[in-house]
């Protein structure tokens, strides 16, 4: 049986950025590697989407990024929290 993968995108530009970092790490020490492949996705305060990887990920810090790694989000709409 081939493994699910699961994206994890955490961090962003809400005032909630700390806690998206330690809830995201909570989630994904909780999956079970056997069965889902990860795909964690950091987004910086200022909005930029870049691949991660977990290995030496400390308390409060985003993990590592992978050199020269850019998701350039296509999304449409006001930033999230705001209808306006």
């Amino acid at each position: 049986m081939s493994k699910k993968t699961i994206a994890v995108l955490f961090g962003g530009i809400s005032v909630e950025h700390e806690v998206s970092l330690v809830s995201s790490k909570f989630v994904i020490s909780n999956l079970d590697p056997s069965k889902f492949a990860l795909l964690p996705i950091f987004i910086s305060k200022e909005g930029c989407w870049q691949r991660s990887v977990i290995e030496n990920w400390s308390e409060g810090e985003p993990p590592a990024l992978i050199p020269d790694s850019e998701i350039v989000p296509m999304l449409q709409g006001s930033p999230p929290g705001r209808f306006a």
